[in-house]
């Protein structure tokens, strides 16, 4: 009889269950973002997709290090900023950027305790917010790649 692999996934609310998906998709995107990709919404091409998820992690990370206001940026001038930023970098580092920006995001997840983590508190809306932003994204690569065939 086969083994119910279900038996074996995390509690999609742990720790362990928010940090693995979130992992998973910041390397979904990263995939998506290597293969062939058409026509972005906005006009955004990989690399600024990439800046966007980039500087999303980092505030993140400000917020769970109690280093940010409470209150939540404006999202189109934190994004215009965010791409102005990243201007001058080539597509490698952009790359890295987002790279050591996810890193460190799911490193500082790591270290939250265990109740800060549910729906009700910041690190949770954080965690959950930004996985479904990234499949967003991705979903947006994916689908776009799948018209260049």
């Amino acid at each position: 009889m086969p083994r119910d692999v279900r038996l074996d996934t995390p509690d999609p609310d742990s720790r362990t269950g928010l940090v693995g998906s979130f992992s998973a998709e910041v390397g979904r995107l990263a995939r998506a973002a290597m293969g062939p990709v058409g026509p972005q919404p906005d006009g955004w091409g990989v690399r600024e997709v990439l800046l966007h998820a980039a500087a999303w992690h980092e505030e993140a990370s400000r917020r769970l290090a109690g280093d940010a206001p409470d209150r939540r940026p404006d999202v189109d001038a934190f994004n215009a900023a965010a791409l102005e930023a990243g201007a001058g970098l080539d597509f490698e580092e952009v790359c890295r950027r987002y790279q050591r920006a996810s890193a460190a995001l799911a490193g500082g997840l790591a270290e939250v305790p265990e109740e800060d983590l549910a729906t009700s508190r910041a690190a949770g809306f954080w965690v959950r917010m930004l996985t479904r932003h990234l499949t967003a994204h991705s979903q947006e690569l994916e689908t776009s790649a799948a018209g260049t065939s």
